[in-house]
């Protein structure tokens, strides 16, 4: 009798022990990162290897939809993986919780390997591929022990499993936590018996098949083209084709022989993920996309607002994406940063401009540029301080070890919060850049609306030559916030203005917010090129030489007022292309001229007039009617005509 109440006490002990020992896991809270990864590709023809790679997984941020290239993100793991007797994946326990964290932690006691690992299913269910989404999630938790003292032929272990009731955000939604255990779905202490080479200890580390530790979670293997892919089991909430305002968005299940979509410059034909994994480790890809991980891990590695340093969680693999020209060298070549804004990751900007007809990869090889777009950690980054800052001067210094160029030679740009990391950072830096380019720029939301710190400054950057560029119909915004009118100034004219003493100031026409500087590029690099020049001593123009003239054209007004006079063909668009205005943009040194040919209106830098008011804004009283030409210009032939009078007397 005695006998049985000792085992029923044991069976208590053990009991509490998982309990106990579980409770010292971290709970894995949800954290709302701005990309996520559903497959790890390992290449599985090498026997010690450290080069692995992570998909794009779109479906997880419904803003960015991946549909001109495949982002495939190469980490450097601490340890090589290799292959066991039995041919199954080894991986070393601490490279695991990389590839899985911020939701996978381990312990190792004694001779027993404790495991927790953390899964959120989730599944949009209101507005897909909107600026706010509606997510439902499921919180589903495994906590694994493995006695490693094993047999000739077998190792134990139990794992018990844990689903939580449906939870509910998304973006600028609190998520929900603290949500109810669903105990009829969940399943404890269930005993298993793996191969004895399952877990193998080499120089007092633990490497452990992932297929088979893992594979007791939603982790399943597969074997495809050379790559071993490990993989979450069920992606068919996440993958289903979606319609979107009568679009099909179909979205790619991540698999080794699937064929590598690239960009507008290179065509290949039947190049697989594959081939391009395999280019990546054999250091052959020469230029075009790439991506690359950077492991953020916690403690005292950031900054706050000031500079001062902090203390803060991440642990985190955070990609960013990089495109090499065909011509680079360090001597030669640029370098541009591209930050991306609230709603988007490393790969947004990018494909918002090719949403638009507007390839980034052909501005990179007609002007030898380098472009780097780190990601901000999180859905509304903020570049200034933290994790977002961190990626960016981590991103950095690993670009300028890899493709090094002439620090003279380094430029910033960003849309909307984006556009104000532009500033963040290059008041951080203000000896870094170039030249700048900022457009929509978020200055007064949440945290930068109350932004008043001791150490930075836009006055640190008030002689760096800037170009600032808003949308007419910004709608996240509106122009009425950015510009404001003649009785209450918005926050572009009322914190930047007064202060940047060599700015260009633009508006884009019908410009909406996250795709206004699609319109642009010619203007923006060709502003970026501008500031490579050396300036030459400033000539005065020979405008008597004009005067003579009713209608003076374009091209003979930048015979007489040389390189500071340029001008450029523009269409732009807010939501549908067909609605598209293709208008001219003038610019004089630091001075902007919009104007459509035949029509006798025209708008100054980014000036707001009583045209740009609508019911939503309701201040045409405190603004001033559109300027207007005395005659409208007229296009003859391939060149642009303009009253000689009334183009002076703006530009003097």
């Amino acid at each position: 009798m005695l006998k049985k109440y000792w085992i029923y006490i044991l069976y208590f002990i053990l009991n509490l022990y998982n309990v106990v020992s579980a409770q010292n896991f971290p709970k894995h809270n949800y954290i709302d990162f701005s990309t996520d990864r559903s497959t790890w590709f390992f290449k599985s023809d090498l026997k010690n290897n450290k080069i692995i790679f992570s998909d794009f997984f779109s479906p997880f941020d419904p803003t960015v939809k991946v549909e001109y290239f495949d982002p495939l993100v190469s980490f450097e793991l601490e340890n090589n993986y290799y292959f066991n007797s039995n041919g199954n994946l080894m991986v070393e326990i601490s490279d695991l919780k990389k590839i899985y964290d911020p939701y996978f932690d381990y312990k190792i006691l004694k001779d027993t390997l404790e495991i927790k690992y953390t899964y959120y299913d989730k599944k949009i269910v209101q507005g897909f591929g909107k600026r706010s989404t509606s997510i439902e999630y499921i919180k589903k938790t495994w906590n694994i022990m493995v006695d490693s003292k094993k047999n000739k032929t077998k190792i134990s272990g139990k794992y018990s499993y844990t689903e939580y009731q449906p939870a509910f955000g998304g973006r600028n939604k609190p998520f929900d936590n603290n949500v109810e255990i669903a105990e009829d779905k969940g399943f404890k202490n269930i005993k298993f018996k793996l191969n004895a080479d399952s877990i193998e200890i080499k120089d007092n580390k633990y490497y452990i098949s992932v297929s088979e530790i893992m594979g007791l979670t939603n982790i399943k293997t597969i074997k495809e083209n050379g790559y071993i892919a490990i993989q979450i089991k069920n992606l068919a909430d996440v993958t289903e084709n979606i319609e979107r305002e009568g679009v099909v968005s179909k979205t790619i299940i991540p698999r080794a022989s699937n064929l590598w979509r690239s960009g507008n410059v290179e065509k290949l034909n039947n190049y697989t993920w594959a081939d391009y994994m395999n280019d990546i480790i054999a250091n052959k890809r020469d230029y075009g996309w790439k991506w690359k991980g950077i492991y953020i891990p916690s403690g005292s590695h950031f900054k706050d607002a000031d500079g001062n340093e902090i203390t803060l969680e991440a642990n985190r693999i955070v990609p960013y994406t990089m495109y090499i020209p065909k011509n680079y060298t360090k001597k030669e070549s640029r370098l541009v940063y591209i930050l991306h804004g609230g709603t988007g990751n490393e790969n947004a900007s990018l494909y918002r401009t090719m949403d638009r007809g507007k390839n980034l990869d052909v501005y990179a090889e007609k002007y030898n540029y380098i472009f780097v777009s780190p990601n901000g950690w999180t859905q509304n980054p903020m570049w200034m301080h933290r994790q977002a800052l961190y990626s960016f001067e981590k991103s950095f210094d690993s670009i300028m070890e890899e493709y090094p160029v002439d620090k003279n030679k380094i430029f910033i740009m960003g849309n909307s919060l984006g556009g104000r990391g532009a500033f963040d950072i290059t008041m951080r830096y203000p000896t870094l850049f170039k030249a700048m380019v900022s457009t929509a720029p978020a200055w007064g939301v949440k945290e930068h609306s109350q932004w008043k710190q001791s150490k930075y400054s836009v006055q640190d950057i008030k002689e760096l030559p800037s170009l600032i560029g808003i949308g007419t119909l910004d709608k996240t915004f509106s122009f009425k916030t950015e510009i404001g009118n003649k009785e209450e100034l918005g926050w572009l004219t009322k914190d930047v203005v007064p202060v940047l003493s060599n700015a260009k100031y633009l508006a884009v026409e019908r410009g909406n917010h996250s795709q206004n500087w699609g319109s642009i590029l010619d203007i923006i690099f060709e502003f970026f090129e501008e500031n490579l020049k050396e300036k030459n001593k400033e000539s005065i123009p020979d405008i008597k030489s004009l005067e003579n003239k009713e209608f003076v054209s374009l091209k003979e007004l930048k015979k007489v007022l040389g390189d500071d006079f340029k001008y450029y063909n523009v269409n732009s668009y807010d939501n549908k292309p067909e609605e598209a205005l293709d208008y001219i943009t003038i610019i004089y040194k630091n001075f902007c001229i919009n104007l459509v040919p035949g029509e006798l209106k025209y708008r100054k830098n980014f000036e707001r007039y009583k045209e740009d008011s609508n019911s939503r804004t309701k201040d045409e009283d405190k603004l001033d009617f559109t300027p207007r030409f005395s005659k409208a210009p007229y296009v003859d032939g391939e060149d642009l005509y303009i009253l000689t009078k009334d183009i002076l007397e703006i530009l003097f």
